[in-house]
């Protein structure tokens, strides 16, 4: 687990483990919303990641100073991949490539959600924003991010 600390906070992320994931995503949404979720993210990384073929992904945890959070983070073996940006190619790294990825989908759901499953999908976006604002993990290039969430 990666922590920090600040006067006013501290931001996490924690690596689920294999035994717990198929118990991880119903802590944040209820089953219909998780399976729009998670096929949200794979779609939305098909259609804007270039040579992206599916694969494996490790589930995060993050805290920050607006709640908790899912966050899906693809795997794979190149350094740098390419996503699609609505003015340019943006170069990145997988877990950047992924954070924003699943940033955008947390924002368009919380359109598309009513009710409670709203108002939880609204709390983790804004969580999970905080996060990535803060937490200054190393595997974050900002730059890349807001230039993929913007």
């Amino acid at each position: 687990m990666i922590t920090k600390t600040t006067e006013k906070m501290t931001t996490t992320i924690k690596l689920i483990k294999e035994k717990d994931r198929l118990s991880f995503l119903p802590k944040f949404m209820s089953s219909e919303t998780l399976f729009q979720f998670e096929n949200q993210i794979y779609t939305a990384m098909e259609n804007e990641v270039e040579g992206y073929d599916g694969g494996y992904y490790e589930f995060y945890e993050i805290t920050s100073i607006d709640g908790k959070a899912p966050l899906l983070i693809w795997q794979t073996s190149r350094e740098e991949v390419t996503v699609q940006g609505m003015f340019e190619d943006i170069k990145t790294n997988s877990f950047t490539a992924s954070l924003a990825i699943n940033s955008k989908v947390q924002s368009q759901m919380s359109f598309m959600l009513q009710g409670k499953d709203r108002e939880r999908m609204v709390q983790q976006y804004y969580a999970l924003r905080a996060w990535a604002m803060d937490a200054k993990d190393q595997r974050v290039d900002f730059a890349a991010y807001f230039k993929i969430t913007d």
